[in-house]
């Protein structure tokens, strides 16, 4: 049980990277830019991993219909992310986004018939809460009570998109290793990506560019991607999204460190009710998945 969990906490740590480094790019790559070259390199940096016989793992991920869909979701949640927070602001995008946590036990109810046990509805509820103090300073969860048009209801979309990735996921991994399934998403999300790139038409700018970008597809893409894959084949789907939320609370962490932005006393105790709610999800995932 310890491996699989400090692997999500790593993918989640690395994917909390990216929050500080693509809010600095962003000044000067378009977003869509930024996610599409962050894969073609990830993509290339999979095929440099040694010991599988890519020839014939290609033929396998593009026979596999499942894992085509995992792209698309996975992209996607990326257009939706990125699209939505032209229209709302970023404590909102944030909110709304992570709410797959709560979407992920539902949808398990609704598909697989699996309830999570009291303990797991503890946690989600404390996760909820936690996620509210520290993506918005205090507004809380009242900010769904007031969805604000496109912005919100992309955002949500993104966060939709994720949690079906997420069971998706889980169910391929019982055929597919890791690392394949890593690589399939990632490979697979550029074509998804390549028409909205065309629209802008950009490269990363100079060498701090690609830098950013290079940083962006080995420790927040290839890394994380087949960490979490590798936690969530022997975690389940509920408790392997409730660890992600300790991404929010790193990149808030980071983000005050590297852009000196405010972390208030609130966000702290948010981020410690987060910290709660993982390890009580622990705690229900040890008693038996759910």
């Amino acid at each position: 049980m310890l491996r699989p969990v400090l692997a999500l906490l790593t993918a989640a740590f690395l994917w909390s990277t990216s929050f500080p480094l693509i809010k600095w790019g962003l000044s000067s790559i378009p977003p869509f830019t930024f996610a599409f070259w962050r894969f073609v390199l990830a993509t290339l940096f999979f095929l440099m991993f040694p010991g599988r016989a890519w020839g014939q793992t290609l033929r396998r991920v593009i026979r596999h219909k499942g894992l085509w869909v995992l792209a698309a979701l996975n992209a996607l949640g990326y257009v939706f992310q990125f699209a939505g927070q032209q229209y709302t602001d970023a404590s909102r995008t944030a909110l709304l986004i992570n709410m797959y946590v709560l979407w992920v036990p539902l949808l398990t109810i609704l598909v697989d018939r699996i309830f999570p046990r009291p303990v797991v509805w503890v946690a989600l509820v404390l996760a909820l809460v936690g996620l509210g103090m520290v993506t918005t300073g205090g507004q809380g969860l009242g900010v769904l009570l007031e969805l604000r048009g496109l912005g919100d209801g992309l955002a949500l979309l993104a966060s939709q998109s994720w949690a079906v990735y997420i069971l998706l996921a889980k169910r391929i991994l019982v055929q597919i290793e890791p690392r394949v399934l890593s690589f399939a998403v990632v490979a697979g999300s550029v074509p998804f990506l390549l028409p909205l790139y065309l629209t802008e038409g950009a490269l990363p700018d100079g060498i701090t560019g690609w830098a950013m970008v290079v940083y962006l597809a080995l420790f927040c893409t290839v890394l994380p991607y087949v960490l979490y894959a590798w936690g969530l084949k022997r975690t389940s789907a509920t408790f392997s999204s409730l660890v992600l939320l300790f991404e929010v609370v790193m990149a808030a962490v980071l983000s005050s460190l590297f852009l000196g932005e405010r972390f208030t006393s609130i966000e702290m105790v948010g981020g410690g009710m987060i910290l709660g709610a993982i390890a009580l999800g622990g705690i229900g995932e040890s008693q038996g998945r759910g």
